[in-house]
C-alpha cells in the first residue's frame, strides 16, 4: 500500500505509522529483567490488582440500586465477558513474552501509530488508577481515625477551594505511594513477596465473609424477590460489574520477568479471573441473602449487614482486609507502569533514558522512581474523581486491540513468536511472500489448508468491518434503542441493515483459512470469542460521558505531540510547523482578484457582518439581565476592548494586504501549523456563523407570516426527529443563503453593493430608533443607573464584547481593496466607530424609553416602543432586523471563500478551491462550496449548540494576531510594506545601535512574549477559580497571587527593555507593547470562560482539520517546498530513507 502513494514524505509518513515490531527469534526469551516470578507470583499480582477494596463496596452498591440478589447473576456475565479479554491475553503472553502487555501486541500486529496510542493510555490508566487507590487508602484509613488526619491538615495549611483540585493536601497518599515505590524498587521478588502477603490476607478476610455470611443466611430474601429491577438491570448491573475484573492485564506486563512465561501468563491470567469471579460471586451472595436488598446502606454495606445480624465486631476484620486490598492493588497499579515505560523507551517511541535498568535490582530504576514521584503528586493535590473514567477508556481500547490482534494473527500466513514445543519463530507477511511459493486465488467459498496473502487481506477486511459495524451498532443500540422499541421505521430499518452487514462480513472471515500453526496456549472458539469481545469493548467505550472524552483527546494530544515533534529520523516535524510564509514586496501587490473595493465599501461590509440584527436584541438582553441602564457603559468598555484587537488588525492589512485575514498574519510570523489552526477555525466560524444567521433569518421573516412556512413544510414533508437536526427542513434559511451566493458569483463589486444598500437601510432604522428614543425618552428610568453594580457592567461588557465580532472580514479583503495599506486601517476603525455609536444609542434609547426590569423577552425593542404607544414602530424595526441578517449572512459567506482561496494557494488545503473566475474575478469554487454548505448546515441542522464554537475561532484569531503584532515589533528587518516617502520616526534612534532589534533581541523577545502568552492562560484559570479564595485570605491564593504579580511585572520589563523595530509602517499600533498584551489577555480570559461542550466540539472539528492538514497539507505547501529548494535544508531524500537504500545498494554491488 505504501509503495503506492506517489509522494515520499506520504509514503514515509503511512509507513512509519504502520511498521510492525520484529522480534529476533534468538533474542525472544533474554532480557536484562529479572526473570523470577512463578505462576504463584502472577496469579496473586492479578488477584491483588483486581479486587481491591471494591469488592467490599461495589458489591452492595449493584444489589441495592441496580440488580437486587440477580447481583449473583451481573458477576457472572461481566466475568464470562471478562473472560473473553483475559483468552485473548493469554494467547498473546504465550506468543510474545515481553514486558509491555497490549503495547507491544499490538506493535507486533497492527503498527507504532497503534501501539503508541495503546502505551500511552495504559501509562494514564496506570498512574491515575495508583494515585486514586492511594487517596482512597488515606481516607479509609483516616476514617478509622475519626478524620484526624484532615483535620490537622485543614488547621495548620488550609483548604483548597480551586477547581480540579483536592479539598486539602493529602500528605499521607503521597507517603504512601513513595513507600510502595520504595518497595518496587528493591526488586521484583521482593515487591511480589509483599504482594502475596497483602493479597493473602484479602483472600483470608473474603472467606471469613463468605462462610460467616452463610451462616446467616436468610434463604427468603432471594426467593422473595430475586430479580427486582429486571433482565435490564441484571444487564445494567453486569456493565458496572466489569470494571471490578479490570487488573488481570498487569500479568500481561511481566512477559520478561516471568519464569516460563508462555505457560505461567495464561495459567495465571486464568486463575486470577477465576478466582476474583467466586470472590464477587460470594460476597454478593451472602450480601444478599443475609438482609433485604432494599435494606443496604448506601455506603458501607458489609459492616452494616453484619451489625444488623448481631456481629459488629466483623467490621474491624472488614477494614483490615479493605486496608490489605488496597495495598495490593496500589502494588498492582505501579507495578506494571514502568514496565509499560521500559518497553515503549526501548523501543525508541519516548525517552531513551526510561528504558535503563538497574544492574543489582533488575527493574528499570528511573521508569520506576519516575512513575512514583508522578503518581505521589496527583494523589497529593489533584481531585481524582473527574479523571478516574478515563481509566476506562485506556482498558477497553486495549482489551479492543489485544482482540483484534488476536483475530488477524489467526488467519495471517507465517506465525509470529513462541510455537508449541519451545520454537521461536517471527515471520512477517512479505517475509511469508518471499519464503513460500503463492498459492493460486481463493475463493470465498473454497477451503485451503492454511492462509495466504490473498486470504489474510480478505480475512483483515472482514474484520475491520465487523469493527466497524459494532461501532454503529454500539451507536444505534445506546441512543435509538427506545426507538427500536417503540417501533420507529428509522430504527428498525437501521437495525435489519446493520444486522445484514453484520451476517455478511462474519460469513466473509469464517470462510477464510485459520492458521494451524500450534501455539502454547490458543484462544478458543475463533473467531466468535474475540469478535465477542471486541463487540462489549467498543460498547462500553461509547457509553463513556463526553467529558471523559474531552480529557482523552487532550491527554492524546500530548502523547502524539512527542510522537510528531520528535522522530526518530526526518529532519523533523517541528521545523515543518513552524516554518514561516515568505513575503515577496515585489509580489504583494499582484493578485487574481479585483482590487475594486473602495473605503465606503469596506467599512459597508465590515458594519454590516459586525452589526447584524443582533443591535436589536442584544442590547435590551443586556440592560435587563446584567447590567441594567448601565449597559452603555458595559459597550463603551466592549468597545475599547475590541478596538484593541482592531488596532492588531489594521497594522497587519497595512502591512501584508493579502486574502487570510489572521491565518495569512499567523503565517508569516509564528508559522504553519498555528496558521493552519487559525484558518481551520475561521472557516468553522464563518461557515455556522451564516448557516446560524441563515436560520434566524428565516425563523424571523416566517414569523411575520405566522409560521405558515413552517407548517406547510411540516404538513407536506415532516419534522425531522433526530437530535442535532432541525425540527423541519428549512428550506427558506437554505434559499436565503443560496441567493446571497449567486449575487457573490457576480462580482466583489456588485455584492459589495447590495451589501452596502441593506446595510444602510440598518443605520437608518438605527438612527431613528435613536431619535424616537430621545423623544420619547424617560430621564427617571436611569434614576438607578446601576442596579446590578459594577460586576453586573463588567459581566455585560463580556457579553456585549462577542457583539463587536464580525470587523476581521475587512481582513480577507487584503487583495481586493483598491489602497490596501491605506483602507483597511481606516475601514476596520470606522465600522468599529459606527458599530459601537450604534450599540451605545440603541441600549441608551431602549433604557430610556421603557424600565430595564419590565423589558421583554424576545421582541423587547418593538414592545418598548409599543407600551410607549408607537406601535407603528415595530414594523420599521423589523425591516432593519431583516436586512441587518441579510448584511450579516453575507458577512459570513464574504471572508469564507477568500480564506480558503489563500490557504489553497499555500498548498495547505486542496488546490481546486485557489480556482478564481476570469470573468467575475472571485473564488468560484470556494464560494459555491462555502454557499451549498451553509445553505445544507442551515437547512437541516439544529444550530444552537454549535454556535458558542465560532468564538474559539474568533479569540483564537484576536489573540494570535496580537501576539503576531507584538512578535515582528522586536524582531530586526520588516515584513511587508514600509513607509517609502518618509524618514524613519526618529534620526536620533537611528544613530543608537541599541535602539536597533538584533537577531539575538529578537529571540529575547519572541521568549518572553510566547511566557506571556501562556501566562495568560494561567492568570485567568487563577481569576476564574482563585480569586475568592484570595479574598477570604486562603495562604495558598495569597501566595501564587504574589508570584503572579511578580512574574508579570519581571516579563513586562524583561520586554520593554528589548529594543523594537522603528521601521515606518503604514498603520502602526500605539503603546506597543501595552495595547496587544491587553488584547491577548482579554482574549484568552473569554476562551476560559467556554464551557466544556464547546471546547470538546472544537476537539472534535480539530481532529478532521488537522488530519486534512498531516496527511495532505503538509506534503503540498508551497512554502516547504520552497525552503527545501534552498541551501541549509534537509533534503527531501532523507525523509524517505533514499539516502540509506542508495548505501544499500552499493554495500550490495
Amino acid at each position: 500500500m505504501v509503495q503506492g502513494i506517489a509522494h515520499p514524505k506520504m509514503a514515509y509518513l503511512l509507513k512509519r505509522f504502520t511498521q510492525k515490531k520484529l522480534v529476533d527469534p534468538e533474542t525472544l526469551s533474554q532480557s536484562e529483567l529479572s526473570r523470577c516470578l512463578s505462576i504463584f507470583d502472577l496469579t496473586s499480582l492479578g488477584i491483588g490488582s483486581t479486587l481491591g477494596a471494591g469488592i467490599y463496596v461495589l458489591a452492595g452498591e449493584v444489589a441495592r440500586s441496580m440488580a437486587g440478589p440477580s447481583i449473583v447473576v451481573s458477576f457472572f456475565i461481566a466475568a464470562v465477558a471478562s473472560i473473553l479479554s483475559g483468552l485473548c491475553y493469554a494467547e498473546f503472553g504465550a506468543r510474545v513474552p515481553k514486558a509491555g502487555s497490549a503495547y507491544i501486541y499490538s506493535y507486533v500486529t497492527v503498527g507504532e501509530l497503534c501501539a503508541f496510542v495503546i502505551g500511552w493510555n495504559l501509562f494514564l490508566e496506570y498512574v491515575i488508577g495508583a494515585s486514586s487507590v492511594a487517596r482512597a487508602w488515606s481516607d479509609y484509613f483516616d476514617s478509622v481515625l475519626d478524620g484526624r488526619i484532615r483535620n490537622y491538615v485543614l488547621t495548620h495549611i488550609g483548604e483548597i477551594h480551586t477547581s480540579g483540585l483536592s479539598r486539602y493536601p493529602d500528605f499521607f497518599a503521597l507517603v504512601l505511594l513513595l513507600l510502595v515505590t520504595f518497595v518496587l524498587g528493591i526488586g521484583v521478588k521482593n515487591s511480589s513477596r509483599f504482594n502475596n502477603i497483602f493479597t493473602g490476607i484479602n483472600l483470608l478476610v473474603i472467606l471469613f465473609i463468605t462462610c460467616v455470611g452463610t451462616y446467616f443466611a436468610r434463604g427468603e430474601n432471594w426467593t422473595n424477590d430475586f430479580t427486582p429491577f429486571g433482565i435490564s438491570g441484571v444487564f445494567t448491573g453486569a456493565a458496572t460489574c466489569f470494571y471490578a475484573f479490570v487488573g488481570f492485564d498487569v500479568i500481561a506486563t511481566t512477559g520478561e520477568e516471568a519464569r516460563n512465561p508462555s505457560r505461567a501468563i495464561p495459567i495465571s491470567i486464568v486463575l486470577s479471573l477465576g478466582i476474583c469471579f467466586v470472590a464477587y460471586f460470594g460476597v454478593s451472595a451472602v450480601l444478599t441473602l443475609m438482609v433485604p436488598y432494599n435494606q443496604l446502606a448506601e455506603r458501607g454495606a458489609l459492616p452494616e449487614v453484619f451489625a444488623m445480624r448481631g456481629a459488629p465486631w466483623a467490621k474491624y476484620i472488614i477494614a483490615v482486609g479493605a486496608l490489605c486490598g488496597l495495598t495490593a492493588s496500589l502494588i498492582g497499579g505501579l507495578f506494571p507502569l514502568p514496565r509499560m515505560l521500559y518497553a515503549m523507551a526501548s523501543d525508541g517511541l519516548i525517552f531513551k533514558f526510561l528504558a535503563k535498568v538497574h544492574p543489582k535490582t533488575e527493574i528499570p530504576v528511573i521508569a520506576t522512581v519516575l512513575s512514583g514521584a508522578l503518581a505521589a503528586f496527583l494523589a497529593l493535590i489533584f481531585d481524582l474523581e473527574a479523571l478516574v473514567e478515563m481509566m476506562s477508556i485506556g482498558t477497553l481500547l486495549a482489551y479492543t486491540i489485544v482482540a483484534l490482534c488476536v483475530l488477524l494473527l489467526r488467519y495471517q500466513p507465517g506465525s509470529v513468536g513462541i510455537v508449541k514445543g519451545g520454537e521461536k519463530i517471527f515471520l512477517t507477511n512479505e517475509e511469508t511472500a518471499d519464503h513460500e511459493a503463492p498459492r493460486e486465488d481463493t475463493r470465498l467459498t473454497q477451503e485451503t489448508d492454511g492462509p495466504t496473502l490473498q486470504t489474510a487481506r480478505l480475512a483483515a477486511i472482514g474484520i475491520y468491518c465487523n469493527v466497524a459495524t459494532y461501532f454503529f451498532i454500539s451507536i444505534l443500540l445506546i441512543w435509538g434503542g427506545h426507538a427500536i422499541l417503540n417501533g420507529r421505521a428509522w430504527a428498525i430499518f437501521m437495525a435489519c441493515l446493520l444486522g445484514i452487514l453484520l451476517v455478511t462480513f462474519i460469513v466473509l472471515l469464517v470462510r477464510q483459512p485459520q492458521n494451524k500453526t500450534p501455539l502454547p496456549f490458543k484462544v478458543p472458539c475463533v473467531p466468535a470469542i474475540p469478535l465477542f469481545s471486541i463487540f462489549i469493548n467498543v460498547f462500553l467505550i461509547l457509553k463513556l460521558n463526553y467529558l471523559t472524552w474531552i480529557r482523552f483527546a487532550v491527554w492524546m494530544t500530548i502523547g502524539l505531540c512527542r510522537e510528531l515533534v520528535f522522530p526518530d529520523r526526518t529532519m523533523g516535524c517541528l521545523w515543518q510547523f513552524s516554518r514561516r510564509k515568505f513575503i515577496s514586496l515585489e509580489k504583494l501587490g499582484e493578485t487574481k482578484l479585483s482590487r475594486c473595493l473602495s473605503l465606503l465599501d469596506l467599512t459597508a461590509l465590515g458594519i454590516g457582518c459586525t452589526l447584524g440584527a443582533g443591535v436589536y436584541v442584544i442590547a435590551c438582553e443586556i440592560a435587563r439581565d446584567v447590567a441594567g441602564p448601565a449597559t452603555v457603559i458595559s459597550f463603551l468598555i466592549a468597545g475599547i476592548a475590541s478596538v484593541l484587537s482592531g488596532l492588531c488588525y489594521a497594522e497587519f492589512g497595512a502591512r501584508v494586504p493579502k486574502a487570510g485575514s489572521a491565518y495569512i498574519y499567523s503565517y508569516v510570523t509564528v508559522g504553519e501549523l498555528i496558521a493552519f489552526i487559525i484558518g481551520w477555525n475561521l472557516v468553522m466560524e464563518y461557515m455556522i456563523g451564516a448557516a446560524a444567521i441563515g436560520r434566524a433569518w428565516s425563523a424571523y421573516f416566517d414569523s411575520m407570516l405566522h409560521d405558515k412556512v413552517q407548517l406547510w413544510v411540516l404538513e407536506n414533508i415532516g419534522p425531522i426527529r433526530i437530535d442535532g437536526l432541525g425540527g423541519y427542513p428549512d428550506f427558506l434559511s437554505a434559499g436565503i443563503i443560496f441567493v446571497l451566493m449567486i449575487i457573490q458569483l457576480f462580482g466583489v463589486k456588485k455584492s459589495t453593493v447590495f451589501v452596502s444598500v441593506v446595510t444602510c437601510v440598518n443605520i437608518i432604522v438605527i438612527l431613528f430608533i435613536i431619535i424616537m428614543g430621545i423623544t420619547l425618552a424617560r430621564p427617571e428610568y436611569w434614576s438607578d443607573f446601576m442596579p446590578y453594580g459594577p460586576t453586573g457592567v463588567l459581566a455585560g461588557s463580556a457579553t456585549a464584547f462577542f457583539a463587536f465580532v464580525g470587523f476581521d472580514v475587512i481582513a480577507t479583503a487584503g487583495e481586493e481593496a483598491e489602497n490596501p495599506s491605506k483602507t483597511i486601517p481606516l475601514s476596520i476603525m470606522l465600522a468599529l466607530t459606527v458599530c459601537f455609536l450604534a450599540y451605545f444609542g440603541v441600549s441608551a434609547a431602549v433604557t430610556l424609553i421603557w424600565p430595564y426590569n419590565k423589558l421583554d423577552y424576545g421582541a423587547a425593542l418593538p414592545k418598548a416602543f409599543e407600551h410607549r404607544g408607537a406601535d407603528f414602530a415595530k414594523y420599521i424595526i423589523a425591516a432593519g432586523a431583516l436586512c441587518g441578517m441579510t448584511a450579516a449572512i453575507n458577512g459570513g459567506l464574504f471572508p469564507l471563500p477568500r480564506l480558503l482561496y489563500a490557504m489553497a494557494n499555500d498548498g495547505l488545503i486542496f488546490k481546486c478551491f485557489a480556482y478564481v473566475s476570469k470573468n467575475t474575478e472571485v473564488p468560484f469554487v470556494g464560494t459555491i462550496f462555502s454557499g451549498i454548505l451553509a445553505g445544507i448546515l442551515g437547512m437541516i441542522f439544529e444550530l444552537q449548540a454549535l454556535v458558542e464554537m465560532m468564538s474559539i475561532g474568533t479569540l483564537q484569531a484576536y489573540t494570535i494576531v496580537s501576539t503576531s503584532v507584538l512578535i515582528l515589533r522586536y524582531q530586526p528587518g520588516t515584513v511587508g510594506f514600509v513607509k517609502s516617502s518618509e524618514e524613519p520616526e526618529s534620526s536620533s534612534e537611528l544613530k543608537e545601535p541599541q535602539q536597533q532589534p538584533t537577531e539575538r533581541s529578537g529571540r529575547i523577545s519572541r521568549c518572553i512574549i510566547w511566557f506571556l502568552f501562556f501566562y495568560f492562560f494561567g492568570l485567568s484559570a487563577f481569576l476564574i477559580n482563585g480569586l475568592i479564595p484570595m479574598y477570604e485570605g486562603e495562604l495558598w491564593a495569597v501566595i501564587l497571587a504574589v508570584l503572579l504579580v511578580i512574574a508579570f511585572v519581571a516579563a513586562v520589563v524583561m520586554l520593554s527593555m528589548q529594543p523594537k523595530s522603528i521601521t515606518p509602517l503604514p498603520f502602526k499600533v500605539p503603546l506597543v507593547p501595552g495595547l496587544p498584551l491587553s488584547s491577548m489577555f482579554i482574549n484568552i480570559y473569554l476562551m476560559m470562560e467556554l464551557n466544556p461542550a464547546t471546547w470538546m466540539r472544537f476537539a472534535v472539528w480539530m481532529a478532521i482539520g488537522l488530519s486534512i492538514y498531516i496527511f495532505y497539507g503538509l506534503r503540498h505547501s508551497v512554502e516547504g517546498k520552497r525552503q527545501h529548494e534552498q541551501e541549509g535544508y534537509v533534503p527531501l531524500e532523507r525523509i524517505d530513507g533514499k539516502d540509506d537504500q542508495d548505501k544499500d545498494v552499493e554495500t550490495l554491488e
